[in-house]
């Protein structure tokens, strides 16, 4: 009897997932670091029961796709990757040059005033009106994100001021300002188990907003990330609307 050689397929894959939105005119961007990359086909079974002897059984069955789910870890919180979780838009704040950002406000004494960008620099404060002078550290504190009043500030409940401050360069993500959007992706992965090359291809996905996103925690934070794969009635006959994977023998 001849011997039956089997090649090892064992698969351990590490890589990057490249993305861009369908119908852009620009490059793929990394995804960044994520420790998951999962696909999840869910299926309806229609079974016709064997009636015709006791104890029954399936005599036929036919399943259908009913949806193709991925998943997604990712760890790189970059805006772009926020704003898909949170069916945001990111956009770019160029840092101030010579002109600071002025910001008017109503202030109230004993609380934070929080400014529109993080990391202020050489903040000032002065009255809308009159010719007051403020002194920093006395009648305002400069915290992390925005101004504190304090207690005993010669500033009075009410009073608007405008806070000037130079910041650096920032990306703010408004949430909740689309339905989400339909990307493409390419995934470039090498299998260490095999020192083999493979590729996954998704020709057409929709994310569901994320089910959480951590802020403060003792761990590393992720955005856990669920697509719907969809066909794309545009592939060539022959090929899959779906998805497709590569692998190097």
């Amino acid at each position: 009897m001849s011997e039956i050689i089997t090649e090892d397929y064992s698969h351990l894959g590490v890589g990057e997932l490249y993305i861009r939105r369908r119908g852009y005119a620009g490059p793929m961007r990394p995804v960044g670091n994520m420790n998951e990359l999962a696909f999840n086909i869910e299926q309806n079974t229609i079974t016709q029961n064997e009636f015709r002897s006791p104890g029954g059984g399936a005599r036929n069955e036919i399943r259908r796709i009913t949806s193709v789910q991925a998943s997604m870890q990712v760890f790189d919180l970059s805006p772009e990757n926020i704003a898909i979780a949170l069916y945001g838009d990111a956009t770019s704040k160029a840092a101030t040059d010579t002109n600071k950002r002025e910001e008017t406000v109503t202030a109230y004494k004993g609380g934070l005033i929080p400014l529109d960008m993080t990391n202020p620099q050489s903040v000032t404060v002065e009255p809308t009106e009159g010719t007051d002078t403020y002194e920093a550290g006395t009648d305002y504190i400069v915290q992390t994100g925005g101004v504190l009043i304090p207690s005993d500030s010669s500033i009075a409940d009410g009073t608007e001021i405008v806070i000037k401050y130079h910041h650096g360069k920032h990306h703010v993500v408004e949430a909740m300002m689309n339905s989400g959007y339909e990307f493409e992706a390419s995934f470039r992965g090498y299998n260490e188990a095999r020192s083999k090359h493979f590729a996954v291809d998704i020709w057409r996905m929709r994310f569901a907003p994320t089910e959480g996103l951590g802020i403060v925690g003792e761990e590393f934070a992720n955005l856990t990330l669920n697509p719907t794969i969809l066909s794309d009635t545009s592939r060539p006959t022959g090929t899959s609307q779906f998805f497709r994977t590569v692998i190097e023998d």
